[in-house]
């Protein structure tokens, strides 16, 4: 019985003993002192798993296990129109159109990707001594490659950023903005759904504090990175560089 979703199987259910019981031994007999080339296997040598018993129906005979994301994603490549979508939603296989943006349907495209679609501008900019230079999060080094640095403390990774911006921003008035996500966000849920597949443990950061476990982990508590935030604006105001 599956416990997710409480279907029972019978004895058409056969991925149990795909190994250790009939339908291995089957399968193994038949290649048993055979050319590999002329192996040849058919769907009904195939294991059964659970979902075989509400997912499937009979073809020519043979028992073939449906998988709902799949046959949605075949139907949108082969319509020819929207009324052949329509057509096709009609039968109880197609209950709902091809999903987009998650792991099964379609994957993710990587954020570097984005930095490619803007044009680089031909303007010189000559920057003033007297201007305000606002800079946002992405504008500052990854907080990960800050961490990596073994054995350093906390207050040597600020003035780090410190430096950084200075040399990069060439300007005596400086506004570095830390900006986030909304609580009703959807990237604001897909941060909680990271935190929860790896979360470390609370650890308290000061100015003097050695961050001795790797970046990603520290980071996937919500807790220290609210630390060090906190600890990186407070020493930026310091320094005479302004914080939101």
């Amino acid at each position: 019985m599956s416990i997710a979703t409480g279907m029972v199987g019978d004895d058409t259910v056969t991925c149990y003993d795909a190994h250790r019981h009939r339908v291995g031994k089957e399968v193994l007999a038949k290649v048993v002192d055979v050319p590999f080339s002329e192996i040849k296997l058919t769907r009904k040598n195939r294991a059964l798993p659970l979902s075989s018993v509400t997912l499937s129906i009979k073809i020519h005979d043979e028992t073939v296990t449906v998988d709902p994301m799949l046959l949605s994603q075949r139907i949108s490549i082969c319509k020819k129109s929207d009324e052949d979508l329509v057509e096709f939603l009609k039968y109880e296989l197609a209950p709902f159109p091809l999903a987009l943006f998650n792991e099964n349907g379609m994957r993710k495209t990587a954020k570097s990707v984005l930095y490619t679609l803007f044009e680089p501008t031909k303007k010189t900019m000559t920057p003033s001594e007297h201007a305000t230079c606002n800079c946002c999060g992405w504008g500052l080094p990854s907080t990960q490659s800050r961490l990596a640095e073994r054995h350093t403390p906390v207050s040597s990774i600020c003035d780090g950023y410190i430096r950084y911006i200075r040399k990069n921003y060439p300007s005596q008035n400086h506004t570095v903005v830390f900006d986030g996500y909304f609580l009703m966000s959807t990237k604001a849920e897909e941060q909680k759904r990271r935190y929860r597949l790896k979360k470390s443990v609370y650890i308290i950061v000061n100015l003097d504090t050695v961050i001795c476990i790797k970046p990603e982990a520290f980071l996937s508590n919500p807790k220290n990175k609210h630390q060090l935030i906190t600890l990186l604006m407070s020493r930026m105001q310091e320094k005479g560089i302004s914080t939101h």
